[in-house]
């Protein structure tokens, strides 16, 4: 699926907001009836490849965490959510204020749709920056050079190009950031915890703050397993 740099990712929003006509925000407007233009907004920005960097800070456990109990699990990190005043990344700081602006059904959707959708497309590159490979060495890669000489426009393969590039560098930040703050859990919650709460934050029911947990759990493993 070719994606695009963040220039085009700029030209293009603003094309989709002068212009109704456009296809696909005519699809997702359909689909997505009744929803605000923010919310829809963070479905277009993810299809064209916009993500952000994980933040890994506050990964707390759990005393008694077993993985065989989420329900559990969710019932405790709705509360923890809740109640954490989380300070957000620099790199997240522009996500947070994005779902300060959506409803919070809304937002536990996006979240899952944007961080599955990035997990979706960097496994490879994941185990490439664990096996220690460097940028340089993943472009020039016998399987990497073949898909970028399979594209024949120019253009197209130098935003493919740019656009590998990015998110290699944000798969490496996210793997030296997971290292630093919890190497010894994987969980979907922890590298979007501070997002999270900023939705969570707006629902002081426990019992659908934990189904905003769940939205944002199907939705992520949806988009993993896609």
């Amino acid at each position: 699926m070719s994606k695009k740099n963040k220039k085009d990712i700029e030209k293009e929003k603003n094309n989709f907001c002068e212009n109704g006509e456009n296809f696909l925000l005519d699809v997702i407007n359909n689909a997505m009836e009744g929803c605000s233009e923010e919310e829809k907004m963070g479905i277009i920005l993810t299809k064209m490849g916009m993500f952000w960097p994980a933040d890994y800070r506050y990964s707390t456990m759990p005393d008694n965490y077993e993985s065989s109990d989420f329900k559990s699990y969710l019932s405790w990190l709705a509360d923890f959510l809740y109640n954490q005043d989380f300070i957000p990344s620099d790199e997240q700081k522009g996500l947070c204020i994005h779902l300060e602006r959506m409803r919070p059904e809304k937002g536990a959707y996006f979240l899952g749709y944007n961080f599955g959708t990035f997990f979706s497309i960097t496994y490879i590159i994941e185990l490439a920056v664990e096996e220690g490979e460097t940028l340089e060495e993943y472009l020039s890669s016998d399987e990497m050079s073949n898909y970028f000489n399979s594209i024949e426009d120019d253009e197209e393969r130098e935003s493919e190009i740019e656009f590998t590039k990015e998110i290699f560098s944000i798969a490496k930040y996210n793997y030296e950031n997971k290292l630093t703050y919890c190497p010894d859990y994987d969980l979907l919650d922890l590298p979007a915890r501070v997002p999270l709460s900023v939705v969570l934050k707006k629902e002081p029911d426990k019992e659908k703050r934990v189904k905003l947990l769940e939205i944002y759990y199907n939705i992520a493993g949806d988009m993993l397993s896609a």
